[in-house]
């Protein structure tokens, strides 16, 4: 009898700068996937945004101890969040693709947990989140905290579900799914642009609660003015994100405000034509934007999701070089006073069969298998 074929996953983990961090942060991973989550088949898959430190040599040096396929994939040129994770995606080749962050801000069990609401719900996305019920943050700066509250209050908002992280990274992503979404953005914002166009498309996006811990990161402290200045800079984009998310929104707002003006003027006599022409031309101007950036977006989530296959550029076209390391079996890493799992049964020494896996969901289904996730 025909074997049923075993499920298969993608750890996707952009790096820049992560020389000090990224092989023990590879170690970590690695044993946690090949101890806990035995029945899928993991591969992993780092992208070097352009560091100009050893982070790609470090990669090299500790690829053969991890016991999983791994794949370097390195941008000449810094190309932001955005650009490693588009220039990942479509090299991953899980039924699940899980991103992590390479200095492990989120512990490695994250993955356990993401990947098993997946499996449970076949969620199309399914985001670590901090702000949501049940999740915290531990040890971040009082300025970051803050403005990245304000800023995913901003966006949850405006968006047209209940997500309330919606500016993270670390997810579960339905592989197919994930693949074929046509995302642009270069930053951080990426992770808002996916989560509005998979509300777009009717996607099915579940949230679960996850701990954000700077403790022992002392080397991000010491960046203070840095951070300042990409978490303000953060904030400030999200009110444009929160814009492009409900585009009428704030033209509704402004007429409420012209109409408010235009009681005041009547019942006080005094007429401030420049004023209201202005914000009503604001108005006008606003609708039409926002008419043209959701008529861009649905045109393309229209042609793209409609795909069977995700295409992709050639590597050489995108300034980025690839190395593969194949799995050693002999040789799996493991953290002092573990031991790994080799994914055969304790007591007959057989091999554990996996699930046989279901069938991608279409973009728009509905359907959950359990109540907990949520349609957009």
């Amino acid at each position: 009898m025909r074997q049923p074929a075993r499920l298969t996953g993608t750890i996707l983990v952009p790096a820049y700068n992560e020389e000090s961090t990224v092989a023990s942060s590879l170690i970590a991973i690695s044993t946690l996937v090949r101890e806990r989550l035995v029945d899928i088949d993991f591969d992993i898959v780092v992208v070097d945004d352009g560091s100009p430190d050893h982070t790609s040599r470090e990669v090299e040096r500790v690829a053969p101890q991890l016991g999983l396929p791994l794949t370097l994939l390195r941008h000449v040129r810094n190309q932001g969040l955005g650009g490693a994770l588009r220039t990942g995606f479509p090299r991953t080749r899980g039924d699940v693709v899980v991103v992590m962050d390479c200095d492990l801000t989120y512990a490695p069990s994250i993955i356990v947990d993401l990947v098993h609401t997946w499996r449970t719900t076949r969620a199309h996305v399914v985001v670590a989140s901090p702000y949501g019920p049940g999740g915290s943050t531990v040890a971040v700066p009082r300025p970051l905290a803050r403005r990245s509250k304000v800023a995913n209050a901003i966006l949850a908002a405006s968006s047209h579900g209940d997500t309330a992280t919606l500016t993270g990274m670390v997810r579960a992503y339905d592989g197919t799914f994930i693949r074929l979404l046509p995302v642009k953005a270069v930053g951080p914002d990426i992770n808002v642009e996916i989560i509005y166009k998979a509300e777009a498309a009717r996607a099915t996006i579940v949230e679960i609660p996850a701990v954000l811990d700077w403790s022992g990161r002392q080397d991000r402290f010491q960046r203070g003015s840095l951070i300042s200045t990409s978490s303000r800079w953060t904030t400030y984009k999200s009110l444009v994100m929160s814009y492009l998310f409900r585009p009428f929104a704030l033209p509704i707002v402004l007429f409420a405000l012209t109409l408010v003006t235009g009681i005041a003027v009547l019942a006080t006599g005094h007429i401030v034509h420049g004023l209201m022409t202005v914000t009503l031309s604001m108005v006008f101007l606003l609708i039409a934007l926002g008419m043209l950036q959701a008529k861009r977006y649905y045109e393309e989530l229209f042609f793209q999701l409609g795909t069977l296959r995700a295409t992709s550029l050639p590597l050489a076209d995108q300034g980025l070089e690839a190395s593969t390391f194949p799995a050693q079996p002999g040789r799996p890493a493991a953290e002092p006073g573990t031991d790994s799992e080799t994914g055969t049964d304790s007591e007959t020494g057989m091999a554990r069969p996996g699930p046989a896996p279901a069938e991608p969901l279409p973009v728009g289904d509905l359907h959950s298998a359990n109540g907990r996730a949520r349609p957009h």
